[in-house]
């Protein structure tokens, strides 16, 4: 499944809004905000381990040619 725009939740919002979370977890990733950016993403354990899974696959299989330095690179640059 594809994404576009991912469905935000405030940090500040999480205690109060945590059913509707939870379900919604069903449908499609939330990207948590705090102080208007992001903080984090919250996906269903059965996705997380599906893309940890092709992850691994893709990796094995010498489909990605992105080592750890060049992801440590790429997480500076977004910070």
């Amino acid at each position: 499944m594809i994404y576009g725009i991912l469905p935000t939740l405030p940090l500040a919002d999480l205690r109060t809004k945590q059913p509707e979370l939870i379900a919604s977890l069903q449908q499609s990733p939330t990207v948590l905000t705090h102080r208007g950016r992001g903080a984090g993403v919250l996906v269903h354990p059965r996705q997380w381990n599906y893309m940890v899974e092709c992850y691994e696959k893709a990796k094995q299989a010498g489909l990605l040619d992105i080592n750890e330095t060049e992801i440590t690179e790429l997480e500076l640059e977004m910070a």
